[in-house]
């Protein structure tokens, strides 16, 4: 009976020890404490710190690219700018004056639709402070430090003809940068999309882009004159291949650009003027049930004659909008597509993934739509053709033989 009972009270203490080692383990390896019979954690955390619950985070998560986008579509462009992280809050700090109530309604207005819990407040002492929060839980902070904007002086153009225009804005080397395809993809424009064929996210920034609704181009690289200076990528169609070749070169490009509905050149400045090698990717376009939009890199080029030969439908760029990588000067160059698109009725402007490309047509979005300029995919101007005067067509030829960056020749 004495051993038993001796045995009784080993194991106990066993029980006990264990479940004392237990609870220390628990608390070392920061386990959640087991919960009281309220519901409670038995053991409370130190007074006085706020934590920002799990669900917050995967929010926060979510909503950091919805704002970023935000900002992009007022010219605030954040390549290069990463949040600061305090107690659990990113905080931004930007070089730009607050954008104003409208903006920080319409703010409002998009994170109610992800969340109804989530909240635009201003704060601080001269209101030019934003943050934003979910069940009163602050999940970021905005900054802004810069000081009022100065108007900028419109460039002198022609007035603005009655009835608007259309105008088509191509985006080319897309598929090399995510960041950059999202903060395009965020802009109140019907930017198209033309993607390179061999890049990293070239899938990606297609999806991506199609998701968004915008039209999609396989931008296809060509021999440029001045290669192997200029390099146009790998695969490129080069003059003096055999016709099946390139033909076989072109399936491949749109096999790997999804949702492609048409085509335009990469640099080719010098491919873009051969007859024979133009033809064959013309072939190929037509089998495909594809249409192609000249860049004309070169005032050489054959691609609309060897498009209408083939039968594939065809236009050519109007304008290069960004050579001038200053921000200014983009801005004049949208306005100078804008005007041809009010006397000839549509034009085609095309230009690069430049910060400060996505700047200026962030800021110019407003006033493209005050002249009652539609921005469309470029395939919809393929149905009608732009009216010509000899003006219009002098100041095309104009338009290509401009100096073109290396990434366009």
């Amino acid at each position: 009976m004495n051993i038993l009972l001796i045995c009784l009270v080993l194991v106990a203490f066993l029980v006990g020890a264990l479940g004392a080692l237990t609870y220390w383990h628990r608390s070392r390896m920061g386990a959640p404490p087991v919960p009281g019979p309220s519901g409670e954690p038995s053991v409370p955390g130190p007074p006085g710190v706020a934590e920002v619950p799990p669900a917050a985070h995967d929010l926060r998560a979510m909503l950091q690219e919805e704002l970023e986008q935000a900002l992009g579509r007022r010219g605030i462009i954040l390549d290069g700018h990463e949040p600061r992280r305090e107690a659990g809050v990113l905080h931004y700090d930007l070089p730009a004056a607050f954008p104003g109530e409208a903006w920080l309604e319409a703010l409002q207005q998009t994170l109610g639709r992800q969340d109804p819990a989530l909240r635009a407040a201003r704060q601080g002492e001269s209101g030019s402070d934003v943050v934003i929060l979910s069940r009163g839980v602050p999940l970021f902070y905005l900054h802004f430090q810069g000081p009022e904007p100065e108007p900028m002086a419109p460039p002198k153009l022609p007035p603005p003809v009655a009835g608007g225009g259309r105008i088509a804005i191509i985006v080319d080397d897309m598929g090399q940068d995510l960041t950059v395809a999202r903060k395009l993809l965020g802009l109140d424009l019907e930017l198209t999309m033309a993607i390179m064929p061999e890049e990293r996210h070239t899938e990606q920034v297609a999806i991506l882009s199609h998701r968004a609704g915008r039209e999609i181009l396989v931008h296809m690289p060509m021999e440029p004159t001045r290669f192997p200076e200029h390099d146009p990528g790998p695969n490129a169609l080069m003059v003096g291949l055999d016709a099946a070749e390139i033909r076989q070169r072109v399936a491949g490009y749109f096999s790997r650009v999804p949702h492609a509905v048409g085509g335009n050149n990469h640099m080719g400045s010098r491919f873009s003027a051969d007859s024979e090698g133009m033809a064959a990717v013309m072939s190929a376009m037509k089998e495909g049930g594809w249409f192609f939009i000249d860049s004309r890199t070169s005032p050489d080029s054959v691609g609309p004659t060897s498009a209408a030969a083939a039968g594939v439908p065809v236009r050519s760029r109007d304008v290069f909008l960004d050579n001038d990588r200053e921000v200014a000067a983009i801005r004049a160059q949208i306005r100078k597509l804008a005007a041809r698109a009010q006397r000839q009725g549509q034009a085609i402007g095309i230009c690069h993934p430049y910060p400060e490309t996505v700047a200026a047509l962030a800021q110019e979005a407003a006033w493209i739509r005050s002249q009652g300029i539609t921005v469309v995919p470029v395939s919809a101007l393929l149905k009608e053709a732009p009216k010509r005067t000899k003006a219009l067509a002098a100041a095309a030829d104009a338009d290509a033989k401009d100096p073109v960056k290396s990434t366009t020749d």
